[in-house]
C-alpha cells in the first residue's frame, strides 16, 4: 500500500503510478475501493463537505466521486474510468490546494489556515490541442466548448449568467433561422443554423447537469429510446404498411405515453395534454384544434368555418362601433384568428407557412416600392398614400405568375 509521504517531498506522477500498482494488486482491493468510492456522494455538496466546505466540485461536464486514500485524494471522473491524482496532504492538513491536470482544471477547495506556498491560483483552462481535438468526436468536443464558456472560474461572464429562462428567445430565433435556411435553400446556411440550434441544445443541458438534473447523454439517450419505442415496426415485430398508418401507430404511442404520465401525476388525462403553450400561437392553435378533432369536435369541412369567421368579423365590428374594451376588442380580435387557423386547416394550408409566406410577399413589394420612389430621389416619407398604392400595384404586377 502507498505510504504518505513528506509535503513538498513527493513526485505527483510516481505517487500516481504507485496509487494505481495499490488498486490493481488484487481484485479483493479494487473491490473494495469501488465499494468506498460508490459509498461516497457524487454530489457537489458531498465533495465541499469531504473537503472542508469547498465550492465547486465538477469539471468539464463531469462529477466527480472523491475517497482519501492515506494522505491522498483521488478523483474519479464517472462513466470514463480514468482516475486524477491530486496533490498530497501536508502532515498537518489545516489548508491544502488541489493540483489540476489538463481535465481536471479547477480548484476544488481548500482548508482555511495552510502556509500561502501551498496554494496555487487555477490553471486557465484551455481548448484541446490539435492531436486531443482530433481525437475527440464533434459532439464530445462541443460538449467541452460548452462546459469550459460555463466554467466559474475561467469561462465567458455572459455565458455564466444565463438560465434556462433567459436562453428560450434565442432558442426560438435560430429554430426560425433553420426555417429560413430551408425556404431559401441556403445548405451551407442550413449547416450553420442547425449548429446553432444544436448549441442551444448543448447550453441546456450544461445547464441542467450544474444543476443536477440530467446531461446531455441523458437527452441523447432518452430521444433514441423514445424513437425505439414509438417505431416498433422498424425495431419490433409489429408491422406498418403505410405512411399514414405510421401516423396513427406514432399518435397511438404517444397518446399511451401522455395518459401515463397524467396516472403518474394524479390527475385525468385530456385529449390536449403535450400541446406546449411555447408554441408560437398559429400553430398552437392548429394543434389544439387537431386534437379535438380527433374525437369529434369538428366541422365536417371548410363551409361551416365561412360563417364562424362571417359571425367573428361583426362581433368585432360591433365592439368597434361602441368603443369597446381593449380586452373585449383583443377577445373578439383572438376568435377570428383561431377561425382563420380552422379554415387553413380544413383547407390543408399550414397557417404558420402561409402567414411566413404573406410575411416575405409584403416586405418584397413594399422594397420594391421604395426602389421606385428610390430611382424618382424620394423616400416613402416623401410620397403619399396613393402614389405608394400606385407603386405597390406595379411592384406586384411586375411579379410572375
Amino acid at each position: 500500500m502507498v505510504q504518505p509521504a513528506e509535503a513538498g517531498g513527493h513526485d505527483v506522477r510516481q505517487a500516481l503510478l504507485d496509487l494505481n500498482l495499490w488498486r490493481t494488486s488484487s481484485s479483493r482491493v479494487r473491490e473494495v475501493y469501488q465499494a468506498i468510492v460508490r459509498a461516497v456522494t457524487a454530489t457537489t455538496a458531498g465533495l465541499a463537505m469531504l473537503l472542508g466546505g469547498a465550492a465547486g466540485a465538477r469539471t468539464s461536464g463531469e462529477t466527480f466521486n472523491t475517497i482519501l486514500t492515506g494522505q491522498y485524494v483521488v478523483c474519479e471522473s464517472i462513466g470514463l474510468g480514468s482516475r486524477r491524482f491530486l496533490e498530497p496532504l501536508p502532515p498537518s492538513p489545516r489548508r491544502f490546494a488541489v493540483r489540476s491536470d489538463r481535465r481536471c482544471r479547477r480548484p476544488i477547495g481548500a482548508f482555511a489556515g495552510a502556509p500561502r506556498a501551498l496554494v496555487s491560483a487555477p490553471p486557465r483552462r484551455t481548448e484541446p490541442s490539435t492531436d486531443q481535438a482530433e481525437r475527440m468526436s464533434p459532439i464530445t468536443r462541443l460538449v467541452d466548448v460548452m462546459a469550459r464558456l460555463r466554467d466559474p472560474q475561467a469561462g465567458c461572464p455572459w455565458d455564466r449568467e444565463q438560465s434556462f429562462a433567459t436562453i428560450v428567445p434565442y432558442t426560438i430565433e435560430e429554430a426560425y433561422e433553420v426555417a429560413d435556411a430551408i425556404a431559401a435553400e441556403d445548405w451551407d446556411g442550413l449547416r450553420d443554423e442547425l449548429g446553432d440550434l444544436l448549441f442551444q441544445v448543448v447550453f441546456y443541458a450544461q445547464m441542467a447537469r450544474e444543476a443536477g438534473h440530467f446531461d446531455f447523454d441523458d437527452v441523447a439517450g432518452g430521444v433514441a429510446d423514445k424513437m425505439v419505442r414509438r417505431h416498433p415496426h422498424v425495431f419490433g415485430d409489429e408491422s406498418v404498411d403505410t405512411a399514414s398508418a405510421q401516423t396513427r401507430a406514432w399518435e397511438a404511442h404517444k397518446a399511451a405515453e401522455r395518459g401515463a404520465a397524467a396516472e403518474a401525476d394524479g390527475r385525468r388525462a385530456s385529449v390536449l395534454d403535450g400541446v406546449a403553450r411555447g408554441f408560437p400561437a398559429l400553430t398552437r392553435a392548429v394543434k389544439l384544434q387537431a386534437r379535438a378533432a380527433r374525437v369529434g369536435f369538428d366541422w365536417p369541412d371548410a363551409k361551416p368555418v365561412f360563417g364562424k369567421i362571417d359571425e367573428e368579423i361583426g362581433e368585432i365590428r360591433a365592439e368597434l362601433a361602441s368603443d369597446g374594451s381593449p380586452e373585449r376588442l383583443a377577445d373578439e380580435i383572438g376568435d377570428l384568428l383561431f377561425a382563420c387557423v380552422n379554415l387553413a386547416r380544413h383547407a390543408g394550408v399550414d397557417a404558420e407557412a402561409a402567414l411566413r409566406h404573406g410575411n416575405a410577399k409584403f416586405e418584397r413589394r413594399f422594397r420594391r416600392v421604395e426602389a421606385l420612389l428610390a430611382a424618382e430621389g424620394r423616400t416613402p416619407e416623401d410620397a403619399t398614400l396613393d402614389e405608394m398604392d400606385r407603386l405597390w400595384d406595379r411592384a406586384k404586377a411586375e411579379e410572375p405568375g
